[in-house]
């Protein structure tokens, strides 16, 4: 009978497996790919395009008042949200579409979220992001626009703070085509005559 019982995990893992590297090249799909462009209606405040926010990091997080996580992520959102906005980090949260707005509304009020939170009553910000399908599911976006980071479930925050570091470490390019808009690992020689 303990071979019936080993002999009956085997499949699992495997099914396991597969559906675990499956979902990793779902997770890569964007990566390295540019943030779609969308507007974001925002709670308490004018609509803003993703264009509008470049320039800087961004954070987009999905997230609904139903989800146990994202509820309790949103205060170390907030606290990182508090710390790099000054140094110009830009920060987003969606509503999944399936939450009434009036909950979203109630919610975003009742925590005092410092940053902006968008309504998604039609879906056309979850499907531009690649038809989100999990809370939370945070994506990091480099001041070009590229996407960096997707991240379905738990934010490692510890990683996304280092990561935030490094990009605020890189000179912000003072005008478009100047040698300081040069994509990361881009090696630019600058002779004088």
């Amino acid at each position: 009978m303990a071979k019936t019982r080993r002999g009956s995990l085997l499949p699992l893992l495997c099914t396991f497996t597969v559906c675990t590297a499956a979902g990793a090249l779902v997770l890569d799909a964007l990566r390295g790919e540019r943030a779609p462009q969308v507007q974001f209606t925002l709670i308490g405040a004018e609509p803003v395009q993703t264009a509008q926010l470049l320039g800087r990091p961004l954070i987009v997080n999905f997230w609904a008042t139903t989800c146990s996580i994202c509820r309790h992520e949103m205060p170390k959102l907030a606290e990182l949200y508090r710390e790099f906005h000054p140094r110009g980090l830009a920060m987003i949260g969606v509503a999944m579409p399936y939450d009434p707005p009036n909950l979203v509304a109630e919610f975003v009020q009742r925590s005092r979220l410092p940053y902006p939170v968008s309504l998604d009553i039609d879906g056309e910000i979850v499907e531009a992001f690649g038809d989100i399908a999990a809370t939370p599911t945070t994506f990091l976006i480099a001041p070009d626009g590229t996407i960096l980071k997707r991240r379905e479930g738990r934010i490692d925050f510890p990683a996304l703070r280092t990561q935030l570091l490094a990009i605020l470490a890189r000179p912000r390019p003072e005008r478009p085509g100047s040698p300081e808009a040069a994509p990361a690992g881009v090696e630019i020689q600058i002779t004088g005559r």
